[in-house]
């Protein structure tokens, strides 16, 4: 009885080894098709010049005094200092609340509100100055540190980004100040070095940058827009204002960032499951090289407008969602990232719509009989949501010019209800008539 108990268990040890053994194949199969399949991607990436880690990211050493970054990295305590006193003795005041309020619909301060904006502006001349020397700087490089964990990575990333918001809200009230007391040349020349500045953002890598960075462009669009529509601008400031706006128009700053995004994806996937062993890394590998073709497409949708590109997003969100792999995480977010670029293209168009328009009503005393009259490109007035021009309509209290956004029909210039969007007189939004009183222009 003990030998036959035996042999039983021989045999099934045996078996066990067997199936051990052939586990042991399969999963070296797997792991060596995940490797070269992973191995493959990666290869055609640097064939094509692509960054794929986040070393790879790190920029070439640029000399402090040509270096935008090193520029503004001197003042972030002073941009932390300005808005500690600007919150205590302006905003937390009933004439800085009232002020907050108007400056988030794009109007001017008062008399009394700019009394106590501009000392407080002026008690920090090394961000003016700071904010002079990064804008005409030809490089930027990022001082942050590229060769430490993602973890660190990140944690540093995010302290920078105070700084950018910091200094964008500086420039807005300074913008503002400036408009508020006529000088509207020294208020636009102004917002165009947080453009140039912004687009030196462009460079730093991922997505979260690239959202801040259109951000400080929304801000400042949002302000020049106020400035425009307060009264005449001179032809210098004006041809100033367009060809930055060009420039911006032109940048594509998506199409960076989702590359460097798929570069850090490597690092991401192995931050999230830092405890699986060499033994079973395929499955990872596999991820990362599925994460690969779906920024490569996504990249490929971003260079086209939203009415050519939404079919194209559609797809790679089908397909994202029909494999168990990371990028079903990032589908929800993908259709927002393209609206951000879009509507970041609508307002770029529309401001230099609106200081083309400053400069026409200047030069003929009369309004335009169509957006086209203006004499700008046709490709600096349509709408990526419709491919058609721009709307521009007369107001009660100024110009509105707008898309007709993700629903592609006019809503009349709806922008509270973001039925459409883009830039409208300060108060526009206030008003209950929203666009009753408007006259339209012919496309």
């Amino acid at each position: 009885m003990a030998a036959k108990f035996k042999c039983i268990l021989k045999r099934v040890a045996i078996g066990f080894a067997l199936l051990l053994a052939g586990l042991l194949v399969f999963n070296g199969v797997l792991a060596w098709r995940a490797q070269q399949r992973l191995k493959m991607k990666i290869l055609e990436l640097r064939a094509a010049g692509e960054p794929t880690t986040l070393q790879e990211l790190a920029p070439k050493h640029i000399p402090a005094d040509e270096n935008a970054a090193a520029q503004l990295a001197p003042i972030a305590d002073d941009l932390t200092a300005w808005e500690t006193q600007f919150l205590h003795e302006f905003l937390v005041t009933k004439l800085g609340e009232s002020w907050f309020n108007s400056n988030s619909q794009g109007l001017l301060p008062s008399e009394a509100q700019l009394a106590v904006i501009e000392p407080i502006l002026d008690a920090y001349p090394k961000i003016l100055l700071a904010v002079d020397r990064a804008a005409t700087a030809e490089q930027y490089g990022s001082l942050l540190n590229y060769d430490v964990s993602w973890g660190q990575f990140m944690a540093e990333t995010v302290e920078d980004l105070q700084s950018k918001r910091l200094l964008a809200n500086y420039v807005d009230a300074k913008m503002r100040a400036l408009a508020a007391q006529g000088k509207r040349d020294e208020a636009v020349r102004f917002g165009i070095k947080l453009l140039q500045i912004a687009r030196h953002y462009d460079q730093d890598p991922l997505l979260l940058n690239y959202f801040v960075s259109i951000t400080i462009r929304g801000i400042t669009i949002g302000s020049l827009n106020g400035v425009l529509q307060s009264g005449p601008v001179g032809p210098e400031a004006r041809n100033e204002l367009d060809a930055e706006l060009a420039k911006q128009d032109a940048a594509k700053p998506l199409i960076r960032a989702l590359k460097t995004e798929r570069a850090a994806s490597q690092e991401v996937v192995q931050s999230i499951f830092p405890s699986i062993s060499k033994f079973l890394f395929w499955p990872l590998e596999n991820c990362q090289a599925e994460l690969i073709d779906f920024y490569n497409q996504t990249i490929l949708a971003a260079g086209h407008p939203w009415i050519e590109s939404h079919d194209a997003v559609e797809r790679i969100q089908a397909k994202a969602n029909s494999e168990a792999t990371y990028a079903k995480v990032l589908v929800p977010k993908l259709k927002n990232v393209f609206m951000v670029e879009n509507r970041n293209i609508v307002e770029l168009r529309c401001l230099r719509v609106l200081n083309s328009l400053n400069g026409f009503l200047q030069a003929n005393s009369r309004e335009p009989a169509n957006i086209q009259e203006l004499g700008l490109p046709d490709t600096a007035v349509i709408d990526p949501f419709s491919g058609k021009p721009l709307k521009l309509r007369k107001v009660d209290k100024g110009w509105l010019v707008y898309s007709v956004y993700e629903n592609e029909i006019d809503d009349g210039g709806e922008l509270k209800g973001m039925k459409d969007w883009g830039l409208a007189p300060p108060g526009y939004e206030d008003d209950d008539s929203n666009g009753k009183n408007s006259e339209p222009q012919a496309d």
